[in-house]
């Protein structure tokens, strides 16, 4: 319900064209949902499971690069500081995809296992990048749209306590407690985003406006 609380309002409020990627990963889960609660017998499994969370995560990857290219597109230092980070991030991620074993992976008939050990790459260089995005806006001092910072401060919280902590405590056998939180993050994150999509944008001086091109060319 939050989910689509949060694409309603993206739409009302006319943020819809500010964050194109951050929409689709919202009605793509939310299309996901439908699925599952529809017709479980065919879409709950865990081959579909693993297969969603690979496409959502691919969908987190080009919303956190559509927020660096929006939001540093009026500061070309800072853009290109941002896009060097960003790319180094990239490149990690697919040296990690590129060194997964492929041994294994070739036994594999149904594909759940090169799904499986694909996840955790992806989410990993979720994780630093969005907190490289944020990182380098406190750094720089941008000024960010309300949605654009939203969307951030829903993400990173949640990917860095329930992708990375959670995953380092299943090494220790904890996680079966912790994992329990996990929907519920998801649903005050959802939460928060419902919220930030239904706010009104304050008015911005003529100086931040000149600052931020993408309100016009978005």
């Amino acid at each position: 319900m939050a989910i689509a609380i949060a694409i309603v309002g993206l739409y009302v409020r006319g943020y819809a064209r500010f964050c194109r990627f951050f929409l689709t990963y919202l009605m793509t889960v939310l299309f996901v949902g439908l699925l599952m609660t529809l017709w479980p017998d065919r879409f709950y499994s865990q081959q579909f499971w693993i297969l969603q969370h690979v496409v959502f995560d691919a969908l987190k990857l080009a919303t956190v690069l559509e927020l660096g290219y929006w939001i540093f597109l009026g500061f070309p230092g800072a853009a290109q500081t941002a896009r060097s980070t960003l790319f180094l991030f990239l490149v990690g991620t697919l040296v990690a995809v590129v060194m997964l074993p492929h041994e294994t992976l070739a036994a594999d008939g149904t594909g759940s296992v090169l799904l499986g050990a694909l996840r955790p790459r992806l989410e990993t260089a979720m994780v630093f990048m969005f907190t490289a995005l944020a990182a380098l806006i406190v750094w720089y001092r941008i000024p960010v749209h309300p949605v654009h910072m939203g969307i951030i401060i829903g993400f990173v919280p949640y990917l860095t306590v329930f992708t990375t902590v959670v995953r380092f405590l299943s090494i220790y056998g904890l996680d079966e407690r912790i994992n329990t939180l996990g929907p519920a993050a998801y649903l005050l994150a959802c939460s928060w985003w419902a919220v930030v999509a239904w706010r009104r944008a304050p008015a911005v001086a003529p100086v931040i406006a000149r600052l931020q091109p993408w309100r016009v060319a978005a």
